[in-house]
């Protein structure tokens, strides 16, 4: 890029200030606040829809670390939820729930744009509830062998508490990437 000596700049912003006004056809004008508006403050129903997605396909990501459905990818992971079913069956179903749903919440965090999560935070995550029913519903569904209504409940405080925990995470995470970037 050449570089422009400050008289030309001058000169050339001098002629900017003192053009004729030239006003944009209204409707591309409105079409465009239309736009701008929509994207600084989208609907909490599209909002719920991308983190349920999120959630969703994190989920699934994350049964690949669970024996229960025969997804594991290692022996490794198969030999310490077995080890840790064994030991503490309550533990473990927390443990699951933390993993499975808080995932969902880190990608959640780290995926969404700032307006978008300020439409989740606005609400309180009320989402959490919301979706920890959801995806137990599905995992109920699919599931080779039916948890007890105990079970099920652990398995939902620790998806309550992993989402909790990792959003936190995340939006810290968020915060540090911004200040860093920006200084």
């Amino acid at each position: 890029m050449k570089h422009v000596k400050k008289s030309q700049w001058e000169n050339d912003f001098m002629d900017f200030i003192q053009s004729e006004e030239v006003r944009p056809p209204q409707a591309l004008t409105q079409n465009i606040m239309s736009q701008i508006h929509s994207d600084l403050h989208p609907s909490e129903v599209s909002v719920f829809r991308k983190a349920g997605a999120l959630h969703l396909i994190a989920g699934i990501a994350s049964l690949f670390l669970c024996p229960q459905f025969g997804l594991g990818l290692t022996e490794l992971s198969f030999s310490f939820f077995h080890l840790l079913h064994q030991m503490n069956w309550a533990l473990c179903m927390f443990v699951c729930g933390s993993l499975f749903l808080g995932a969902g919440s880190l990608a959640t965090g780290l995926l969404l744009r700032p307006e978008e999560l300020r439409v989740l935070s606005k609400n309180g995550f009320v989402q959490f509830p919301l979706l920890t029913l959801m995806l137990l519903g599905i995992l109920l569904i699919l599931s080779p062998t039916q948890p007890s209504f105990v079970g099920a409940l652990l398995w939902s405080v620790g998806g309550v508490a992993g989402m909790t925990l990792l959003t936190s995470l995340a939006l810290k995470m968020r915060i540090k990437s911004y200040a860093i970037q920006n200084s």
